[in-house]
């Protein structure tokens, strides 16, 4: 791997890991606090945010990913009349769908809210996130563009940072004098609005300007939209596999079960964290070299990437497989225990998927983007049969095991096709090592809680995390799992932060 390539994914992943680190920590906070006012309230604002979720990726039109990608090529390509184009093309499209579909929501919000959910207090609800519609899109345009220019920290500050410290204390402050879900839904917006203005200021006057640049934009957007318009229905087909099954719950259960359901999902999602945090480093890393025609380079990135995402995620899944009732009771309450077996299925399944999340990206780094439509609409489809049969039956434990088996076969798709259209596999005979060190470690960490340390508190759980990630680095280390590229990652970080790292080296 090239020093420039390997520095550039330290330095953002250093700077990233921590936004990241801190963007979770305070969404959970935010979750946390929400779940305290009521299980049917906080029921209530998971399904509006469900809606929504859906709503904003039909108005997105995967423009968020054609500007990741165009900008990004044509940054390597030193065009940037036709970056400029991509992103002007981007926000006047977008800003038209969101605006239309924002009218239509706030307008039908009685209608959806009592024949589909037979709950009025759902209205109020939406029709304030519909006021978010247009926020979210030109925000998710804006910071695709800050990624594909590689500037992470003005990423990790604005969206990671700034929008989740804002929602916490926005919402702490006002939950200290009401418990009203509306005034919680009204923070949750302003939020957005606050980051998306200091999103737009990095963008202006930090990286690329738009509207003070002297670059000519040259008109993309039949380009644009040619790459983007399969996403549509890829990203539509994604938030259905994502946000079905609570929408589903809504349907066919109660509000009280969305509630209860919703600690479960989010608390799985987590095994995001690290995948989300390299793939905005790693992609555009891999589009540019895709763009020099540097295949050797490209190969060595994405291997060494999968390879410590799917390391690193594992201890958050040894945890959810090891402790799924006491991480829910301890984190949410006693109320909410119900959701541990739901926490067990859907790790599995996002485990499996987020592991190997570069795989994803395959088709549209290779602007091969109708098979992402075709992936996800197919998962998406089986997501909705399996809901429409399952959870009637089974409840939150029939979602969870809907959305883990759909997650699951979208990664498969996604990995077959990423080995017939790049030829190179991203599993190497490591993996049986690294599969022996999360085992032993498994063991050893659940020997510890059944005799000596009791997982039902928090300072215990937090103590049984920290052996966990001990026992399992030395166990990496002994069986061989760091390889050659990993000791560059190693040398690279010493150079970074003056760290000496050899006492290490030797026993790699």
């Amino acid at each position: 791997m090239p020093s420039s390539d390997l520095n550039r994914i330290v330095k953002g992943a250093g700077i990233l890991f921590i936004g990241i680190i801190i963007s979770k920590l305070f969404s959970y906070i935010y979750r946390l606090a929400i779940a305290r006012i009521g299980v049917d309230e906080y029921g209530l604002f998971s399904l509006g945010l469900s809606i929504i979720g859906i709503i904003t990726s039909i108005a997105l039109l995967g423009l968020h990913r054609g500007v990741l990608r165009y900008v990004s090529y044509y940054r390597g390509k030193e065009d940037l009349g036709r970056v400029k184009g991509v992103i002007i093309s981007a926000l006047s499209i977008g800003s038209i769908t969101s605006v239309i579909l924002s009218i239509i929501l706030f307008l039908m919000s009685d209608f959806i809210s009592l024949n589909f959910f037979h709950n009025i207090s759902l209205s109020p609800i939406l029709k304030i996130l519909a006021i978010s519609i247009p926020i979210s899109i030109i925000h998710e345009i804006i910071n695709n563009t800050i990624i594909g220019f590689q500037q992470i920290k003005y990423l990790v500050i604005s969206k990671n940072i700034v929008l989740n410290v804002a929602k916490v204390f926005l919402t702490i402050i006002f939950i200290y004098f009401s418990k009203s879900i509306i005034g919680i839904t009204s923070i949750y917006v302003i939020s957005f609005l606050i980051s998306l203005i200091l999103s737009y200021y990095y963008l202006e006057f930090k990286i690329f300007p738009i509207l003070k640049s002297k670059v000519k934009s040259i008109k993309s957007g039949m380009e644009l939209f040619s790459f983007s318009w399969p996403l549509v229905f890829s990203s539509f087909a994604l938030l259905v596999v994502g946000w079905s099954d609570t929408i589903m719950i809504g349907l066919f259960k109660t509000v009280k079960d969305v509630g209860i359901y919703n600690t479960a999902l989010p608390t799985a999602q987590t095994l995001y964290t690290i995948p989300q945090a390299l793939t905005f480093l790693v992609v555009p890393t891999l589009t540019y070299l895709l763009s020099k025609e540097n295949i050797d380079e490209f190969k060595i990135v994405y291997q060494s990437a999968t390879k410590w995402i799917f390391m690193i995620n594992a201890i958050l899944f040894s945890l959810f497989i090891l402790f799924p009732k006491q991480i829910i009771s301890v984190l949410f309450g006693g109320q909410y225990a119900g959701a541990w077996s739901s926490l067990v299925i859907l790790s599995i399944g996002l485990f499996l998927h987020y592991s190997f999340i570069l795989t994803v990206y395959i088709p549209s780094i290779s602007n091969k983007t109708k098979l992402e439509m075709i992936n996800f609409s197919t998962a998406a489809l089986i997501n909705i049969i399996l809901n429409l049969i399952l959870i009637p039956i089974y409840g939150i434990v029939g979602a969870a095991i809907a959305t883990s088996i759909s997650f699951m076969i979208a990664g498969l798709m996604y990995f077959i096709e990423g080995l017939k259209i790049i030829k190179i596999n991203p599993l190497k005979s490591v993996y049986i090592n690294i599969l022996i060190s999360i085992l032993l470690t498994s063991a050893i960490v659940l020997f510890l809680s059944k005799n000596y340390i009791d997982p039902n508190n928090m300072i215990n759980l937090i103590i049984l995390s920290i052996i966990f990630i001990v026992i399992y680095t030395v166990a990496l280390i002994l069986t061989r799992c760091f390889e050659k590229e990993d000791i560059e990652v190693m040398h690279s970080i010493e150079r970074k932060i003056g760290l000496k790292t050899s006492f290490v080296e030797k026993f790699l």
